[in-house]
């Protein structure tokens, strides 16, 4: 297990003691089980909770597996924690990303609405540095760039941070 994989693993683990998490990670890569109408999603955002009395919910080395529900349908999912890129606590609103994970086309949504957001000012410096974090809703929309890894942060609006 590498470290970026138990680190995420802790993270995990410490929300869903506070409650109901929020996963988010990329459908496409190996490894994933969702529903079919699910695997293209780059940025497919998860509720997970002790609460939830998921009978074969588990988490592990190789990452969290769960029945979750879509559309009142259980399905077995598994998510690896190489596909999982954040995680953002219902609780107290605080998330961490893992950059490295984090899929490019949230990187080009960045670009695209800092270019739009700032009239173009600023995509010189945007191309010239990949941001340090990202934080996305659900519905894999970027809202910011977040503070360092392991670092928590609410940013609940869409904005670039520079």
């Amino acid at each position: 297990m590498t470290d970026r994989a138990t680190e995420k693993m802790r993270r995990v683990e410490e929300l869903l003691e506070q409650g109901m998490v929020m996963v988010h990670l990329d459908a496409r890569l190996m490894g994933v089980a969702v529903p079919a109408a699910h695997l293209g999603n780059h940025a497919l955002a998860l509720n997970l909770s002790y609460r939830f009395e998921i009978p074969d919910f588990e988490i592990s080395d190789q990452g969290i597996q769960a029945s979750l529900s879509f559309s009142g349908d259980p399905f077995p999912c598994l998510l690896p924690w190489d596909a999982i890129f954040a995680v953002r606590s219902h609780v107290d609103d605080s998330f961490f990303v893992w950059p490295e994970d984090v899929p490019v086309e949230l990187l080009v949504r960045a670009r695209t609405e800092l270019s739009r957001t700032s009239g173009g000012t600023n995509t010189v410096a945007m191309q010239a540095r990949e941001p340090e974090a990202l934080v996305v809703d659900g519905s894999g929309d970027l809202l910011s760039e977040a503070a360092p890894v392991g670092r928590p942060t609410s940013v609940p609006y869409l904005r670039i941070v520079k």
